[in-house]
């Protein structure tokens, strides 16, 4: 490297410089740059004289700069990125990521949530916080601040609130507990002979399913795994009871909250506050009950004029055979108790084959011809003939206008009040071996020995005798034995 002796040998070369610069001119003349020829014998012998030290300092100056450019393409490659991790704005430590600290959260919440202690406790909200920094060579401590974490992040008792419209009834440790509570008040309304047509679903028969965690549902757990059974076109033996739904008539909401005091409410006096009659259940459950069973077809009998056989005589002349069909029933239920029944679904399995009679041409006052109609004009069927849990209804109950008309002619054999059954109350005898009873009447329209005609006003439709509000109570006897209505109207 050439050696500068002296600053002032030093600015005598700079001036020497700035000299022969000033003495460079450039003219153009038609495109060519002419130089002052008396200028370049100083710029030579400054060059030539200068030569070494001007290399020396070019080669340091590109030497310098490329050891700047170098540097800091060497540091920005090694700058890291990693988080401060802040519990309740104090600093616990720093993290390479996130979503370590939200992993390690997650698996925090999760050992409460198995935590076999009377109090479930869960993580306070919103108490880790992250600032996101830069350092050169930074190297985060992970396994320090998440060991940290642990003596630091606080939590608070936590149970599962009851809600019934809005209104909170009681807490209970957790979400299993209540759903158990749940499902405890709505199981005891279900028959013990039915069927459900809803359960959990079954797991699939899988390594990888079998890891799954199972969804509770609202239904029974006395169910869980029945199968439905096949149906075919054979009578069944006993009548087929499902229940295809059970719910709660009011709103129910299960909701997490934080206790404040720490108490909660034992599931057992919860259970006998919520089903408790005072005078009703504060929750009450309604299901949806179907009934397939098998029904007899009652055969009819057809009566036929002859004028070969004398009048008050009859001759049968065929047989009658009684039909089968599958009826099925809707049923909703209250709390256990019917409040309405309707018929969904009728199939024909055998037909009925009619007695025929022939029957003297004379016509007998008050003698009905067997066929009859319809009592009640518009008339809508609110319960059927038949065992009805646990008792016998000898009718049929019916609605519609108030008028209640004879279903045949006949001679009225009773018209008066029988306490404690049917209350004001009709019998016509159609002096053919059928006899036909009128029920819960407001009042009565004719009298006992009266001849009546099909289709004449015998009363007033009402409530009377032991009834649950107004109707008709129809019955149809045949030579002292009750039959179905419905297969004579």
């Amino acid at each position: 490297m050439a050696d500068f002796r002296g600053t002032g040998r030093i600015r005598s070369a700079a001036a020497a410089v700035r000299g022969s610069l000033r003495h460079v001119r450039s003219y153009c003349l038609k495109g060519i740059t002419v130089v002052n020829k008396k200028m370049l014998p100083k710029w030579s012998r400054f060059v030539g004289h200068y030569r070494s030290p001007i290399a020396a300092t070019a080669i340091a100056v590109l030497g310098v700069g490329a050891v700047a450019i170098g540097g800091h393409q060497y540091v920005k490659a090694h700058m890291v990125d990693y988080y401060r991790v802040y519990v309740k704005g104090v600093p616990v430590g720093t993290i390479s990521s996130s979503a370590k600290v939200e992993h390690w959260l997650s698996a925090k919440e999760a050992e409460l949530d198995r935590a076999d202690t009377s109090l479930l406790q869960a993580l306070d909200g919103n108490q880790v916080t992250y600032r996101l920094e830069r350092a050169y060579k930074a190297r985060p401590g992970d396994e320090q601040t998440l060991a940290a974490l642990a003596g630091k992040v606080t939590t608070h008792p936590i149970g599962v609130e009851v809600r019934i419209e809005g209104k909170t009834v009681g807490i209970v440790r957790d979400r299993a507990t209540a759903e158990e509570l749940l499902d405890k008040i709505k199981h005891q309304y279900v028959p013990k002979d039915a069927k459900l047509a809803f359960a959990e679903a079954e797991a699939e028969d899988s390594a990888a399913a079998a890891q799954q965690p199972r969804v509770r549902t609202m239904a029974l757990s006395a169910t869980v795994g029945a199968k439905k059974p096949a149906t075919t076109a054979q009578t069944p033996k006993t009548p087929e009871h499902l229940v295809t739904s059970v719910d709660f008539v009011e709103k129910v909401d299960l909701q997490e909250v934080a206790l404040g005091d720490g108490t909660l409410t034992d599931p057992d006096l919860l259970y006998e506050r919520l089903t408790e009659d005072r005078p009703s259940p504060m929750l009450n459950v309604q299901s949806v009950e179907q009934v397939t069973q098998d029904e007899v077809i009652e055969a009819t009998i057809e009566y036929k004029k002859s004028d070969d056989i004398r009048a008050g005589q009859s001759k049968m002349i065929r047989q009658g055979r009684d039909g089968k069909k599958r009826v099925t029933y809707r049923l909703v239920k209250t709390n256990g108790d019917l409040a309405e029944e309707e018929i969904v679904s009728e199939q024909i399995l055998e037909k009925p084959v009619s007695t025929i009679i022939l029957k003297g041409t004379k016509v007998i006052p008050g003698e009905g011809s067997g066929k009859f109609i319809w009592p009640v004009i518009g008339h809508r069927i609110t319960s059927y003939l038949g065992e009805r849990w646990g008792r016998m209804h000898n009718g049929i109950d019916m609605v519609g206008r108030s008028n209640i008309m004879a279903a045949d002619d006949g001679v009225v054999e009773y018209a008066g009040y029988k306490s404690g059954g049917l209350g004001n109350m009709v019998i016509i005898d159609h002096k053919n071996g059928f006899k036909t009873v009128y029920g819960h009447m407001r009042s009565i329209k004719v009298k006992k020995g009266q001849i009546v005609e099909q289709g004449e006003t015998i009363g007033i439709m009402g409530s009377t005798g032991h009834s649950t509000g107004t109707h008709l109570h129809f019955e149809i006897h045949l030579d002292g034995k009750l039959k179905n209505p419905t297969s004579y109207l």
